[in-house]
């Protein structure tokens, strides 16, 4: 039974998910190649679909995470789905989002990029192996949800509790970046790894910190 709550939980945010990345992708899809078409591809040349939309949908998933987190949790409540219910539906399909997104950009930007008039600069870092470089930006775009969701929540619960959430979410967004070298001469390896590692961590803290605020939260009626 309870698993059939989560179940039902995690249906109905999937939905909503391929709703709302179904006019994400076509939006951004159309504005990119009407760029090009306006400006011509002189102009934005390194302007690659992939690179930009892999970087979007980070936004993009941050503002679905808010939505959630501040809005869908007393949507939850009025179906009897308890608050650890909703909590684990709202990891499990933001990590099934995430990576249906991040698929979703990749197809695409290869259709795109047969067009003769889109951007070539790719995602892929040359110092950097392409596997790595996916599944580094597939944990930003979940870590991105996370922070999200926890904001969305930290609002519903108080103003303070937001606000927290907020400079969490700024620190964790400008410090994989800025760290990245310093773990790659620690542990003398390739570009991106250290990126990789701190990413990972810090998804970590945001699951942990995600059941702190869905466990102590007043469901407003």
């Amino acid at each position: 039974m309870k698993n059939n709550r989560v179940r039902l939980a995690t249906n109905h945010l999937n939905w909503a998910g391929f709703f709302g990345m179904a006019w994400y992708v076509a939006i951004f899809t159309l504005i990119y190649i009407a760029l090009f078409l306006i400006f011509g591809s002189a102009e934005l040349d390194s302007m690659s679909y992939t690179s930009i939309g892999l970087n979007a949908n980070r936004v993009f998933m941050l503002v679905m995470g808010i939505i959630v987190g501040g809005g869908y949790i007393s949507w939850a409540f009025s179906l009897a789905i308890t608050r650890k219910q909703f909590y684990k539906a709202n990891l499990l399909s933001g990590l099934i989002i995430s990576a249906i997104l991040v698929a979703a950009i990749l197809l695409v930007g290869l259709l795109v990029n047969l067009l003769p008039f889109t951007g070539t600069e790719g995602i892929i870092e040359l110092q950097m192996h392409p596997v790595l470089n996916i599944i580094t930006v597939f944990i930003q775009t979940y870590l991105a949800y996370l922070a999200g969701t926890l904001i969305g929540m930290g609002f519903y619960r108080n103003s303070w509790a937001g606000t927290l959430a907020i400079l969490i979410t700024v620190v964790f967004n400008m410090s994989p970046d800025t760290l990245d070298p310093y773990i790659v001469d620690i542990l003398n390896t390739s570009n991106g790894v250290g990126m990789l590692i701190v990413t990972t961590i810090y998804v970590i803290i945001l699951v942990i910190l995600n059941y702190v605020y869905t466990r102590d939260v007043a469901i407003r009626v």
